[in-house]
């Protein structure tokens, strides 16, 4: 009798810690609507940022400076990678992906399609610093520190573009670019 008591016993104490164990699991996968959005939202940026690169890739060729078309293309396939890491973070986490169709920009000439993206990239990384704080202040920590790892990467990127910006408005001005300058410069972005 004693033997069966014990064994009763140690089921319903492994039936509770299973049913923790599955409420923690399930506590570790709800998301706040907010923060869904806000992920959301950020694929849907970084799929425009890619689209805005593209035509900007496009621009730099037409006026050959391939070298900040390698440049720019390096750039997007970046935002690819970030595109699929959150996808893959709201998948891990049993959560869908809303999808969003991209618009294609224009800009008049190089050096706009320059400063267009590269604003364009700081409004992004503005985004990803309210959803940081958005899942701090909900204390989803995980969501929190995996936006901050896509934000330090964002805001390298940004010094650079921001340096390669002054560098080129400085040759640029588009009723006489300074070919020679831009040349040097888009020869050693290559």
């Amino acid at each position: 009798m004693r033997n069966a008591q014990i064994f009763l016993a140690n089921v319903i104490i492994l039936t509770i810690r299973f049913t923790f164990l599955s409420i923690a699991q399930e506590n570790d996968k709800f998301m706040d609507q907010n923060i869904v959005g806000a992920l959301n939202d950020l694929i849907a940026r970084e799929a425009q940022g890619v689209a805005n690169y593209s035509v900007a890739i496009q621009i730099f060729q037409s006026n050959n400076l391939n070298g900040y078309a390698i440049w720019l293309s390096k750039r997007k396939d970046k935002k690819d990678l970030r595109i699929q890491k959150i996808i893959n973070y709201l998948a891990s986490r049993e959560i869908p992906r809303i999808q969003s169709i991209p618009s294609n920009p224009t800009y008049g000439n190089p050096l706009e399609a320059f400063k267009s993206i590269l604003s364009y990239d700081f409004n992004t990384t503005d985004k990803a610093r309210w959803t940081i704080n958005e899942a701090e202040h909900l204390n989803d920590i995980e969501a929190a520190d995996f936006v901050r790892s896509l934000v330090d990467e964002q805001v390298e990127e940004e010094a650079t573009a921001s340096e390669l910006l002054e560098k080129t408005r400085k040759e640029y001005n588009h009723r006489h670019p300074n070919r020679f300058g831009l040349g040097l410069i888009d020869y050693l972005l290559k």
